[in-house]
Order: structure tokens, then sequence, then C-alpha cells
């Protein structure tokens, strides 16, 4: 019957092997649906590589890679395949971390505890672009809800290519960098910092800094 399914793509990235190990046999475990196909990365730069040279429907992502926070990994991924869905996976249900990850990109998050049930219900949610988040979750969410930050960010004005540009400076790269991340020239990265500077009020790399900080783009 697996032969007959979907597959779908998943990457898990997270520094623990019996973690990823966990994780991978609960989806090789389940023919209903999908036929999963599961890679692993243990650090950033290993899922940055796996990601380019193969297309992942899902990622699911730890916070504290040994090489760089969760956040920034989705970031870089984001850029190399915009249409992978992520979640993020912690052994706590530390808000400020949900949230960060959020804005990165991340769909939803899971506990490295989950069930069956409930890792397959977070994937086929994010999969159809839905977030999935436990009550709790959800109420951390709601008490802790940023909507200042969310509206000044609206206010700037900013491209999507600006944001991927300030995303990046929050990252300090550098303009070489950028470039060849986003496939675009170095003259092309100097005018989108140009913009995002007179955009944001800023006159240098530091103010950019601290505009990204101040909108919760990190």
């Amino acid at each position: 019957m697996s032969s007959t399914l979907k597959p779908l793509g998943i990457l898990l990235v997270h520094s623990h092997e019996i973690m990823r190990g966990g994780l991978r046999a609960m989806l090789e475990s389940d023919e209903t649906i999908f036929r999963y196909v599961v890679d692993e990365a243990d650090s950033g730069r290993a899922a940055i590589t796996q990601a380019r040279a193969r297309h992942f429907a899902i990622a699911i992502i730890g916070y504290d890679l040994p090489d760089m926070k969760g956040t920034e990994a989705i970031i870089e991924l984001r850029l190399i395949n915009p249409h992978t869905r992520y979640l993020f996976l912690s052994g706590t249900n530390e808000a400020a971390h949900v949230r960060a990850m959020a804005r990165a990109g991340a769909l939803g998050h899971i506990s490295t505890n989950i069930s069956t049930r409930q890792l397959l219900g977070a994937i086929r949610s994010v999969y159809q672009n839905n977030t999935y988040y436990s009550a709790d979750i959800v109420r951390q969410l709601e008490e802790g809800c940023e909507a200042p930050a969310s509206n000044a960010l609206a206010e700037a004005g900013l491209t999507r290519r600006e944001l991927e540009i300030l995303m990046l400076v929050a990252q300090e790269k550098t303009n070489e960098e950028m470039a060849a991340i986003l496939f675009i020239s170095r003259r092309t990265v100097d005018t989108h910092r140009q913009n995002l500077m007179h955009k944001l009020k800023v006159k240098n790399t530091a103010g950019l800094l601290k505009a990204a900080y101040q909108l919760k783009i990190v």
C-alpha cells in the first residue's frame, strides 16, 4: 500500500540523534495519507546543504542548533525554498522561543514528548498552510501579544526583498554573503540597504540592527 501513497518530504533538524530517530520512526510507521520520505540534519548548515539538494514539504526544527539558532536556520531555508513549511520542536513551552520561531516563519510548535497522533496532526495542519499550537501555547501567545511591533512593521512599508535583507543584516551577513544567498548582485544589495535606511530613518548598519530588533524581525 505504501507505494501508492503520495510521498511527502520531511527534514528533521535537531542536534540529538535519538530525538531525530524517534520522530523518524513515528513518521515511517504511518501509512494512511502520505508516505513520509525522511531526511535528517544535526545542524543548521547541514539542513541548508540538504535544502539546496532537494525540496522538503516540511521541516521540523529545534531552537538551539550547534551552529545557529533555529530562527536563523528557518530564515536561510526560506530563502532557498519559500514553499517549505516549518514546525518548531522544543522540550519546553517557552513562549519567547515560540514567538521568535513564528516570526521567522514557523507555522506551529510541537513538544519533544509528542505522540504519534499529535505529530501526524501537526504535519497535516501545516502542510495545508494552517497553524498548529497546543491550547497552552495559544494562551501564552495571547497573553504576550506583540501587536505594536506588528503594526510598526506594517507601517514601515518594507517590500519582501527589503525584509529579507533586514533579516540577513540582523544575522550579521556581509553584502557579498547576502548577494550569494539571494542570488542578486552586490549593487542590488547596496540599493536595498539604502532604501531600508531611508524607510527606517537610520544612518548605518547599527541603525538597521536596532530597527530589526525593535520590529522583532529576530
